[in-house]
């Protein structure tokens, strides 16, 4: 578990997927700025929200500050690991891009 406050930079590609009780989930990427902590250089992380999450996540304009809880996970498959972040809990602040 993990956990980041930071302003959205930008949005991924938009999905869905339909669990076995035929209820559709949308989810999508959200691309956060990371703290520079004096760095002259930017680090992004891109966190998959689902759900009402995802919902309420694309009706936040770009440089929205959000609190997110994530969990980070690898899978292995054929040799290769990917790796995901997903939000479980989403906060907002009271915090804006100016």
């Amino acid at each position: 578990m993990a956990e980041l406050t930071a302003q959205i930079k930008a949005f991924g590609e938009q999905r869905s997927f339909t669990k076995k009780d035929q209820t559709v989930v949308p989810t999508v990427q959200v691309v956060f700025d990371l703290p520079s902590n004096g760095s002259k250089f930017t680090d992004e992380l891109a966190i998959t929200f689902q759900g009402e999450d995802a919902v309420r996540a694309l009706k936040s304009p770009i440089g929205t500050e959000l609190k997110v809880s994530y969990n980070v996970k690898s899978n292995n498959w054929k040799g290769r690991y990917f790796t995901e972040a997903k939000a479980w809990k989403v906060e907002g602040t009271a915090k804006a891009a100016s």
